[in-house]
């Protein structure tokens, strides 16, 4: 237990260093030689000493706070594996730093609240789409930090953290191409998100880079849930859509596919391929693994996350930073013969 008249001139004794070099450590500075900080460390977790939050917080004259924004209810980030995987990632990097983690949401306005009384920091906004780009644009207003895990076209100024999104789509339809499949449905996430866009025309670049005609009627948009991958493959099936493949722009929305698929009598793969796009542990532990692109999606929060501190603690940042994309192939596909 730490006694009253430990401080940080008796750490700094401790370790053999100023109080200087003790201060920059406690406020995690990046001009500390590791080995150094690490034995500071060290000395602080065995003397148990905090330095007061607050008090830091006011000599920076900042709140050491990120206010992580729902663009509209936490009803599909708290449902999705992937948003967690993703909030994982922003969790993680902020605690590395000292930074608290507040929630709160585009669509009612209370982050704007948060902004003009400096609660926070800073902003890092969880998978904009399009409809949410005037709100967006308000907040740029206000001068704040902001940071958002996904592109928003046509808006100025904003940082974000992408993954490659086109060319994984391109990779992904040319693997299934390579097995055979010709006729490839698509079911698509919601058409207000960048991302979904980016997955349908890589879809349609790799097919007609293929010579293969691209059908309009295998494609169809759902919104990344289960319910809706049913609810779109069972169309397709039910309107005598022909295909031996289908790509899925989420995890969950090929869990729900496949059981629309098995519902009807069928098998994956044996009467159609499926191949998905978020490569969360629901893909590894189905009965039959999911083939996926494999995103980085812990490294994306983390980076998204790592860009907002740097803003806020007035260091450069890129404007945008993009993550390669690659495929783990599992289970849910096959080669077929193609049709003549």
């Amino acid at each position: 237990m730490l006694q009253k008249d430990t401080n940080i001139q008796k750490i700094a004794e401790l370790a053999g260093v100023s109080k200087t070099t003790v201060s920059r450590v406690i406020n995690n500075r990046p001009d500390v030689n590791p080995e150094t900080r690490k034995k500071v460390e060290e000395i602080i977790e065995d003397l148990g000493y905090y330095p007061n939050a607050i008090a830091r917080a006011f000599s920076r004259q900042k709140s050491m706070s990120i206010g992580l924004v729902f663009p509209n209810d936490e009803s599909r980030p708290f449902s999705n594996p992937y948003y967690a995987e993703l909030m994982r990632g922003i969790l993680g990097e902020a605690r590395e730093k000292h930074y608290r983690v507040i929630l709160s949401y585009l669509q009612n306005g209370d982050c704007f609240l948060l902004a003009r009384q400096k609660i926070v920091d800073g902003l890092l906004v969880l998978t904009p789409g399009s409809d949410h780009k005037a709100k967006l644009a308000q907040l740029l207003e206000l001068g704040i930090p902001l940071v958002s895990t996904s592109r928003v076209p046509r808006l100025k100024n904003l940082h974000y953290v992408a993954v490659d999104e086109f060319g994984a789509s391109c990779e992904i339809i040319r693997y299934l191409i390579s097995l055979g499949h010709r006729r490839i449905g698509f079911i698509s996430g919601p058409k207000t998100l960048f991302s979904s866009g980016s997955r349908l025309r890589g879809y349609r670049a790799a097919l007609k880079k293929a010579g293969i005609p691209c059908d309009p009627g295998l494609v169809a948009f759902g919104d990344t849930s289960a319910e809706s991958g049913e609810r779109v493959m069972g169309q397709f099936l039910d309107g005598g859509k022909q295909m031996t493949a289908v790509f899925a722009g989420s995890d969950m929305m090929a869990i729900g596919a496949k059981h629309a698929i098995e519902a009807r009598g069928m098998r994956v793969p044996e009467d159609i391929s499926l191949v998905s796009s978020d490569a969360t542990d629901v893909a590894d532990y189905l009965e039959t693994p999911l083939t996926t692109l494999e995103q980085p999606t812990f490294q994306r929060g983390s980076q998204a996350a790592r860009m907002l501190i740097d803003m806020i603690e007035g260091r450069p940042v890129p404007d945008s930073v993009t993550l390669p994309m690659g495929i783990a192939v599992r289970k849910t596909t096959k080669t077929v013969s193609p049709a003549p």
